[in-house]
Parts: C-alpha cells; structure tokens; sequence
C-alpha cells in the first residue's frame, strides 16, 4: 500500500507545502539570475579596501593557504564568505574568477527570501503576504551589495535565518530549537562580526518574553540548562572581545572617536534613510504593528518577533553611529532590519488596520522629518559610501538638475503617497494595503536600480582613469612577484593589487598614509638615491603609481606604462634620480610642492640642471613659480607666459641630495580638489659641470 493510500494527510500536506514553496524558489531563481547578470555589467570592484580584503583572503584559501594578504596571515574571524567564494577564484584569471564570485554572492544573496517567508508563515501571515515579504527582501536598494565581493551578500539570509530560528526558539523553547538557533547565531557571526550581538540580544529576549507572559520563574524552572548555557557562551564573547582582534576593530569595547552631538545627528540620518529604502510608506504601520505586537500579541510567536525586532533595531542603530565612521549614513550596517519591518507591517494590515489615529500621527511625523531633513547633506563629499539609497539619491541628480532637487522629489513622493494611503485606510481600507504594497515594491525597485546604475558608473569611471583597458597588466607582463610603490597622490592603490596578484608588496615613502590596514614596506632614500627597507635594498621588478608625483630613476628600464603607472625593472636595486611631489601625471603644476633631486651611484655630488617647461594655463594671465633649496635663504624665480611653453633651469650644485620647495600662482582649481597654478611638461635632471660655477638661472622657449 502506498504511502499516499495510508497517510492522506502528511501527503497532502508534503503536496501544499511544496506547492507553496515552488513561488519563493521561482523568486530565488530569478533574483539570483538577474542579480548576477547585473554584478556582470560592473567593470570593476570599486568598494576599498573591503573588496580587496574579501578577495585577498578567498584567493588564499582556494590555493590552500592561511586567508591573508599580500602574504602575510590576517587575525580575522568572521571568514564564511572567503570560505564559501574560493570556489570561484580556481578560475584561470582574475576576471573570470572576479565573475564566478560575484555569481556565488548573488545566488547566495538571494536566499534570503527563504528565511523571510518561512518567518511569514510562522507569523500567520497568508502566503500572498509571504510571498510579498519575500519579494520586497530582493528588492532593496542595498541588494546591490550582492555584486560585491564583501562579506553582506552571505550575511544578510544567514542573519535573517537566525532572527527566524531565535523567534522559533522563543515560541517553542527547547534543546533541538536553542541548538538550531545556536549554531545559524554562530554563522551570522563568522560571517559579519558585528552580529556576535544576536547571541546577548537572545537572552535579553528571552527574558523579556517571560516578564511579559508572567513567566519568569517557570522559564528558570524548566529552561535553567539551555539558558544558562547561553548566557556562559554570551558572556565568554563579551569577556574575550577585548583581548581579540575582529577586523579593523580592535574589539567589542572599541569606541572611534565618538561625539554624542555627531551621533545623534546621523542617528536621525540613519534611520531616515532606512524608512526611504524600505519604501517610505510601510514604517507608521510597522511601528504600530510592533506596539501591538509586544502590547496585544495575539499569540508568543508575535511577542517573540516584536520583541526581537525591536532589540536588533535598537543594537544596529547604536551600532551604526559608535563603530561606523562619523560623517557617514550608515546604511550597510542596518538594511538587514528592513525585511523585518516588512513583516511588522503585514502583521498590522493583517489586524484590519486598528489606531488609524495614531498610524496618522507617526506619518506625519514621518512626513515632517522627511521634509524637515534633507538626505543631500548627507550624499555631498563622498558621504553616500556606505549607503545604497544615498547612490540612488546620487544617480538622480542628473535628471533632476542638482541632488537638492533631488532629495525634495523623493521626499514629496514620499509623503504624497503616505497621506494617499491615509485617507485610503478611512475611506477604502480595502485598498489600503494593496496600493501601500505596490508603491513599497515600486519605490525598492526604482532605487536599487538607481543605485545599481551610480554604481557602476562608478565602477566605469575607476577602470577607465585609474585601471586603465587592461586592469591586469601587470600579470599579463609576466614579470612574476613585483612590488607596488605607491607616490603621494596615487589613485585607489588597492584596486590595482585587487587586478594583480603578482603585485606581492607594497612600498611607501615614510611618513605617507597607508592604503589599508595590512602590512606595507616603508621606504628610506639614501645619499645616492638607494631605496631601502629596513635596511634591505629593494629588488625585482617594481610598479610605480606616480599619477601625483613626478619621478626619474636610476638604472632602470621602463617595460610599460599605463594610465595606472608605470613598470620598470632596475638594474640592481630601486634608485630615485629626482621625485616631483606636486607634479601631476595629467600636465598639471600644484599650487605648492618640493622636488628632491639625489646624485647618481658613484657620484661625490650634484652637478648640473634641473629642467622644467611651464607654460601659464589660460590667455591672460601669467604664472610665477618660486623656488627655495634645502630651505635655505637661496631662491629663485620664474615667469610664465600664457600660450607658450618655457623651459625653466635651475643649477644645481651640491655635495648631496637637493629639495627644492616650490610656490606657484596664481591658484586655480581643476574641479577634484587639486589646487593648481600651470601646465607643465616632463621634469628633466641634466648633469652639467658648469653648474657649480655659479651659473645663474634661466629661461628658454
């Protein structure tokens, strides 16, 4: 006899739930689709240094090494998307294996659904309203992050998981429900560290739940093993974070300059931007909806979820403003809140819509916030790097005509539609819901296009000025190991160590800023120009960003030049002839700057002159440089006309190296914030003995 035959019932039940989940796995297939077919139109990684990190730590692993970078083993714990993209990176080149990982990261990304309905589900919530929630946690801004490699596109359906098993564990406390919920915690944790917080935040829900259903000595009655095994491991957590290393950060006590005023301001900020990205119209009603559900549950399941979306809410805001860099909408760290919210709200529609009076005052309050703080502050100086709402913001400034009109256009759409669905919910409360739906999928799906369009003109725009058509041409040259120096003014050194693997190294002058947080070379120059490092000559090949800084070598044969610098192969070491700090690759002279001029190996000294052709850069004006050796009292002076092009000489004559300090003017702008005062052509070191018999300085041209 079959098993249909015997048990009708698990058999038609198995036939019902497979039914209801072949539309949340249609909605999987597609997103995952769609999603990578986009990440496939971005030209290139353009989020530093993580992506550089993530990518670094991948490649390791897949050829069965420690995760680290540039060689050098990382202490970092929160590795499951490095663990679960090196797959990807087996492939031939860098583009191909960039491409399989950005296919794994949206797949993955998109699983997120999953979660979502099953949470829905359990909440009582009907499948169309499942499947609704479903669909707007694929449509959000921040989905573009699935075409990154970082570690959001793992983390975002694991945590959502853990948020489905902590309310499950909550409603049907036991072994196997704080087991599962356990081990999906752990995996949010390794796959972002900020959310080692679920762990502490469950035990704080847990008792919370049991004060409020008068329960609490019958929890410690029956839960006393599980629960006092959560709060040892919680507090295991907490005691150890101090003393270990989780990222950038050095621990869970790790406050980076926080101002409480600053932190305020861009809490209002944060959350603003949250309401937008999630639609605008859902959050009066997701805030009614979680007051009912903690005040009025109709049940422990929606107790537990209200209870647990308003922890994490509160965790990740605070979050966002004390680890978060001040001076950023912090939107990355916070979009996992907005499927949630989602549910809050489908849970209140599911009511009937009760407080209309007080869903009516949180929208206008709402509305006045909206109107009252204008998201364009927050999106100008590179202030939307973090947020994929403020992109879209970003993106809408061409059409519209400037980001201010911009951020007034969202804001009015915003608040048109909320006092539509206001009067919907009095005069046609059966539309209410339908339209306040359709208008949260419309406005997702609007702005992470949006968003997703900034990006990759973002994207387009760092491959073209600052990878060039062939980002990898450093492997391609077939130099093997070489090292990267990087020059004042250099552009996002780690996108060109991203393209490149053969680029093992990286050097710096002492004294510049480093790129990342991960280990770099510091350079000294010495007499005759030697670079050193720790003493060590710097052999092999070396790639050279010198897009801000003019630079001769000695003894070394230039193999190619791209727009991301040059590669040369000393003879035997790294030797400097002359550094022009303030000399931009693109023609330009700073407003001020030094050039360092050393003798050449062998040399007792300096002999000769320093030549530079300068022409003033409009038609009317000239431009007059100054300069000043060794910081001296010994100067000397040029003009520049417009229109023509001179070649100014300084005699140079010295027992060592020579800094000259120039000031040059008129200042002019070139619109990326480079003060510069003239046009120039290529610095030129001419060795003359002449030069120390007090030639004077001159002009040509």
């Amino acid at each position: 006899m079959s098993a249909v035959a015997s048990q009708p019932r698990i058999a038609l039940r198995t036939v019902a739930i497979r039914v209801a989940i072949s539309p949340v796995t249609v909605l999987v297939a597609v997103s995952a689709v769609v999603r990578t077919l986009v990440a496939w139109n971005r030209a290139t990684p353009a989020y530093f240094p993580d992506e550089y990190m993530y990518a670094s730590f991948g490649r390791s692993i897949a050829h069965g090494t420690l995760p680290a970078v540039r060689g050098v083993p990382a202490h970092f714990l929160p590795l499951l998307e490095p663990l679960i993209t090196a797959p990807g990176w087996l492939f031939g080149s860098v583009d191909q294996g960039y491409r399989a990982v950005q296919a794994i990261d949206a797949t993955f990304m998109s699983l997120a659904a999953i979660p979502v309905y099953v949470l829905a589900r359990r909440l009582g919530l009907t499948t169309r309203y499942s499947l609704v929630a479903a669909a707007l946690s694929l449509t959000i801004p921040s989905f573009l992050l699935s075409g990154f490699i970082v570690s959001e596109p793992i983390a975002y359906p694991i945590v959502l998981a853990a948020i489905a098993a902590a309310v499950h564990a909550l409603d049907r406390p036991s072994w196997r429900s704080y087991s599962l919920f356990l081990l999906v915690a752990a995996l949010a944790a390794l796959a972002r560290m900020q959310f080692a917080l679920i762990l502490p935040l469950f035990v704080v829900a847990v008792l919370l739940v049991a004060v409020r259903e008068r329960r609490f000595k019958a929890l410690i009655r029956t839960q006393r093993i599980p629960l006092g095994l959560l709060i040892l491991v919680a507090g295991g957590l907490f005691a150890a974070g101090p003393a270990r290393n989780s990222g950038y950060y050095p621990s869970f006590l790790y406050i980076p300059n926080f101002h409480p005023a600053q932190a305020a301001r861009y809490l209002g900020a944060d959350t603003l931007v949250l309401a937008f990205a999630s639609g605008f119209v859902l959050i009066p009603g997701a805030l009614v909806g979680l007051w009912l559900a903690i005040t009025k549950p109709r049940g422990r399941v929606e107790l537990a979820f209200g209870v647990v979306t308003v922890l994490l809410t509160v965790a990740l805001l605070a979050q966002a403003v004390v680890y978060g860099d001040l001076g950023f909408v912090q939107e990355r760290y916070l979009f996992y809140l907005l499927p949630l919210w989602t549910l809050a709200f489908l849970l209140y529609a599911q009511r009937g819509w009760p407080l209309k009076i007080a869903h009516a005052v949180v929208s206008a309050a709402l509305v006045a916030a909206a109107l009252a703080q204008p998201l364009s502050k927050y999106a100008v100086g590179g202030g939307q790097a973090h947020s994929a709402f403020l992109f879209a913001l970003t993106w809408l400034e061409k059409p519209t005509g400037s980001m201010g009109a911009a951020a007034v256009l969202i804001a009015y759409t915003g608040a048109a539609a909320l006092v539509l669905m206001i009067g919907l919910a009095f005069r046609w409360p059966r539309l209410v819901t339908p339209f306040a739906l359709a208008f949260a999928l419309l406005a997702t799906t609007g702005s992470s296009v949006a968003a997703t369009r900034y990006d990759q003109s973002n994207a387009r725009a760092i491959k073209s000025f600052v990878l060039g058509d062939h980002p990898s041409w450093v492997d391609e040259s077939g130099v093997g190991p070489t090292a990267l120096l990087v020059l004042p003014g250099a552009k996002i050194p780690d996108a060109k160590l991203f393209w490149n693997t053969s680029l093992d190294r990286v050097l710096l002058l002492r004294g510049m800023k480093v790129p990342d947080a991960f280990t770099v070379g510091n350079i000294d120059v010495g007499h005759d120009g030697l670079a050193t490092v720790s003493g060590k000559p710097v052999l092999g090949p070396v790639m050279i960003d010198d897009t801000g800084t003019a630079m001769e070598l000695q003894h070394a044969t230039l193999l190619k030049r791209t727009v991301a610098g040059a590669l040369y192969r000393p003879q035997d070491a790294l030797r400097f002839r002359l550094l022009a700090f303030g000399l931009y690759a693109d023609g330009w002279l700073g407003s001020r700057g030094a050039i360092i001029v050393w003798p050449t190996a062998g040399e007792r000294g300096l002999s000769g002159r320093l030549e530079l052709p300068v022409r003033a850069p409009g038609t009317a004006a000239n431009a007059t440089i100054l300069f000043t050796q060794n910081q001296s009292t010994k100067k000397f002076s040029f003009t520049a006309k417009p229109g023509k092009m001179q070649t100014f000489s300084v005699p140079l004559c010295a027992s060592g190296p020579v800094t000259l300090i120039f000031d040059a003017g008129p200042i002019g702008g070139t619109g990326d914030g480079r003060q510069v005062a003239a046009r120039v052509g290529r610095l030129h070191f001419v060795p003359d003995a002449s030069a120390c018999a007090k030639t004077p300085p001159s002009s040509k041209g």
